[in-house]
């Protein structure tokens, strides 16, 4: 199971892991129906200094155009962005 569903996260959360010898951020952002606030929140996470990161976003099945959004910055920022979309699962 994925880390960030086997831990029920419920709000934007990071978490750090070791990868090829090199710390790199992993920025987790779950959605689910959240289109009126959603490019807020990923215009901010653009705007952090450590360039080595990246932002893992994951719609929950939103029927509010959510995910419309999510893949507009996937593919306008494909080496920063990575989308996953899944049937909602309460």
């Amino acid at each position: 199971m994925d880390y960030a569903f086997s831990h029920g996260m419920s709000a934007c959360v990071s978490f750090i892991r070791k990868i090829k010898g090199k710390m790199k951020l992993s920025i987790i952002v779950p959605i689910y129906n959240v289109a009126p606030y959603l490019r807020k929140c990923v215009d901010s996470l653009l705007t952090q200094d450590d360039a080595d990161y990246e932002i893992i976003l994951v719609d929950d099945g939103s029927t509010d155009g959510s995910a419309d959004i999510l893949k507009e910055y996937a593919q306008k920022y494909s080496g920063k962005f990575k989308a996953f979309f899944k049937e909602n699962g309460g």
